[in-house]
């Protein structure tokens, strides 16, 4: 089964979680990892891709249309699943928040998500 994580950062102020949860996750996973990020915090995505230990792609995304700040948070990530063309060819997609810190395995997550 092909699977991607991606994140959504929609500040500055999320950006040094994420790569403290994407280290984690590279603890333990090695598949690939989308970096989407608003325009605020798109520069910072992009430094913290650039890091060959995290090994993820950075992608600038818009907030969802019609929405602002915490609402735009919440209807941006489900569109991206099903828009966005460098997610269309995986069977499952994983979003982590920026705040979450990877343990384990994220096999048994994905095996109950299919």
């Amino acid at each position: 089964m092909k699977t991607a994580v991606f994140y959504l950062l929609t500040g500055p102020s999320h950006c040094a979680n994420a790569v403290v949860s994407l280290e984690s996750l590279r603890r333990v996973w090695g598949g690939p990892v989308f970096v989407f990020a608003w325009a605020e915090s798109f520069k910072y995505a992009t430094a913290m891709c650039a890091d060959s230990r995290l090994n993820a792609t950075a992608v600038f995304c818009e907030p969802a249309k019609g929405y602002r700040r915490r609402n735009a948070q919440e209807s941006s990530k489900i569109p991206l699943i099903y828009t966005d063309p460098r997610l269309k060819d995986f069977d499952c997609v994983v979003y982590l928040d920026a705040d979450t810190i990877i343990k384990k395995s994220l096999q048994p997550l994905i095996d109950g998500a299919m």
